[in-house]
């Protein structure tokens, strides 16, 4: 594969997209001093690792469910003949069987409890800001039991 280009235009004739690919990175480096990487390309890196990010473990399937897909899909696998697809189901089998927990209801039950326990803390405040006489204090309060109550709204409404 042959590369030709034309430093004072910068057109280039090419048989190979790497020689073009490196020429360019080149012809960028050398005219702004510093190795710039493109928007695009740093978005879809991201896109990328947050897509890699997302493992059975912690998807919202129970355990059980999640074991029986991984073991289809590896089965699958071994039937065709894939056995890289297949080492990488039974490494998913493992961290499922290891890291999946169905006690999501007591995280909500948890959420609900501090969401109470926030709630009764503002009423608290707020009764010692009467006490005290304080307008700006009482209003403030106030507004933070308002907001604890639409948490704790929302909690429970998550909880039924």
């Amino acid at each position: 594969m042959t590369c030709s280009h034309n430093e004072s235009t910068g057109l280039k004739r090419t048989r190979g997209w790497r020689c073009c690919v490196l020429w360019k990175i080149k012809v960028e480096v050398a005219a702004k001093g510093e190795v710039s990487v493109p928007r695009a390309f740093l978005m879809g890196m991201v896109a990328f690792i947050i897509g890699c990010d997302q493992s059975y473990a912690d998807s919202g399937k129970p355990c059980q469910q999640q074991k029986d897909e991984i073991i289809y899909e590896r089965d699958q696998a071994i039937r065709s003949g894939n056995i890289y697809k297949q080492r990488g189901l039974e490494s998913a089998l493992y961290r499922v069987e290891r890291y999946c927990r169905d006690d999501v209801p007591s995280q909500r039950e948890d959420r609900l409890s501090r969401a109470l326990q926030d709630v009764q803390r503002r009423e608290d405040q707020l009764d010692a800001a009467i006490e005290s006489g304080s307008p700006r204090m009482v209003e403030r309060y106030k507004q933070k039991l308002e907001q604890a109550r639409e948490r704790l709204h929302s909690a429970s409404a998550q909880e039924s």
